[in-house]
């Protein structure tokens, strides 16, 4: 994950600091903040935990979200990673969102690196589209 809640607060991995008391803002366990010189910095859960935002991503997915956000905000728009969009469908946690500078328009871009079967695919879409937020899938292939 790229962002946590400290002291109720939504903060980003990559401009916090080691020592504060982090917590997953899906479950709400503590998270440690993963900060060093050779990966992205993140938080990730303490074990054990079945929250499904602790599954692992890959370094590349972190990067995508990164790169994503950061070139729609040089454009110009709103942008932020890992945003919550909430539907009857199921709530979703978008990899990146991005809203139109007027903020009268939104949509959500996923991010996939890892292989994923067509249901779970749909199912996500159908979330989306009950939240009225258009979702755009991107593939993204591995260095190797």
């Amino acid at each position: 994950m790229l962002t946590a809640n400290c002291n109720g607060l939504r903060v980003d991995a990559a401009i916090s600091a080691k020592g504060a008391a982090y917590h997953c803002p899906s479950c709400g366990q503590p998270v440690t903040l993963r900060k060093g010189q050779i990966k992205i910095a993140h938080f990730a859960h303490k074990p054990p935990t079945d929250c499904s935002w602790a599954k692992g991503e890959t370094a590349e997915h972190r990067e995508a979200k990164i790169a994503l956000r950061d070139a729609f905000r040089k454009m110009g728009y709103i942008a932020d990673y890992e945003v919550e969009v909430l539907s009857i469908q199921g709530d979703r946690r978008a990899d990146v969102v991005v809203t139109s500078p007027d903020g009268q328009r939104r949509w959500a871009l996923e991010v996939q690196h890892t292989p994923i079967l067509f249901p779970a695919i749909e199912a996500r879409t159908k979330a989306y589209i009950a939240a009225q937020v258009p979702v755009l899938w991107m593939g993204i292939l591995s260095r190797r």
